[in-house]
């Protein structure tokens, strides 16, 4: 479950705060080749995080009324802490196969992504580092739980698989903007998630950063993760 919280898309019943939209109604995407980059920071347990950075060569491409973006992965780096190097270097040659293209619809919202896809084999692999490393990681029972959930997903699906980047990731709605979800556990006790989202469009409404943080309590815990994506020309 935290796992999955760590990454839920902003949407459905929600407090939000306002934020403006972009100006325009018709997208107009640029020309030639840039580089969409995010980076994506995990609470482990207390003091030890999971960060990767994921830089693609992405190009847009007319699709009817629409938009097609296609895309590669150009490089990828990891920090991750000294017991969790094998998990790292996993991570660094994942090569996100499937993940594009993304199809957008003519104001620019993506319609559609089909996410990476792992392999069997890569997947047993992935299951057996994590198994070995985060048992070596000196924590209490509680962080060990929460650790080996996150790592874990991590290390079997990848960054994209099940995960739906931000609709209006290229042309988001400039400002600030949240939300809380309430959930009730099994045992009664109930818990939720804030989401928090800050975005940024340039001049001529592209995406310049789109940043979401997700706090998630539950059982007297309470963890971190924070998505930041950056668009950029290519040099």
């Amino acid at each position: 479950m935290l796992g999955t919280a760590a990454l839920l898309p902003a949407g459905g019943p929600a407090t939000h705060a306002t934020a403006s939209t972009a100006a325009g109604s018709v997208f107009s995407a640029p020309d030639g080749s840039l580089v969409l980059t995010r980076e994506l920071r995990r609470e482990l347990s207390r003091g030890k995080q999971l960060v990767t950075r994921r830089n693609y060569r992405i190009v847009f491409v007319r699709d009817g009324v629409g938009w097609r973006v296609d895309g590669e992965l150009i490089d990828c780096q990891v920090d991750a802490p000294p017991e969790l190097e094998a998990l790292a270097q996993i991570e660094k040659a994942r090569p996100d196969v499937g993940l594009f293209p993304l199809y957008l619809d003519s104001s620019g919202k993506i319609v559609e992504q089909l996410g990476s896809r792992a392999d069997a084999t890569s997947t047993a692999k992935a299951r057996a580092v994590v198994n070995n490393t985060v048992a070596s990681i000196a924590m209490t029972p509680q962080d060990r739980m929460i650790a080996s959930t996150m790592v874990q997903r991590i290390a079997t699906q990848g960054q994209s698989s099940g995960v739906r980047w931000p609709d209006d990731l290229f042309r988001p709605a400039s400002g600030h903007r949240s939300e809380v979800r309430n959930m009730a556990m099994p045992d009664g006790s109930e818990g939720r998630i804030i989401v928090t989202i800050d975005a940024a469009g340039g001049a001529d409404g592209m995406l310049d950063r789109f940043e979401r943080n997700i706090v998630t309590e539950l059982g007297g815990t309470r963890r971190e993760s924070m998505e930041v994506f950056r668009l950029a020309r290519m040099r």
